[in-house]
């Protein structure tokens, strides 16, 4: 299992590009998406996604 992490501005919209870019590069490699997690602390978010 391979992991990636992405982490931006609380501001959904600069993290929700990067997260849904990062998504979209793995969906073409043919890679598998196992799971998302999450985390937001006051200024920074970041999601963890395992994938193989």
């Amino acid at each position: 299992m391979l992991s990636r992490l992405v982490v931006g501005k609380v501001s959904a919209e600069e993290f929700t590009q990067k997260l849904n870019q990062a998504l979209e590069d793995l969906q073409n490699k043919d890679h598998e998406i196992i799971d998302v997690q999450y985390a937001q602390s006051l200024t920074k978010a970041s999601a963890l996604i395992l994938y193989k």
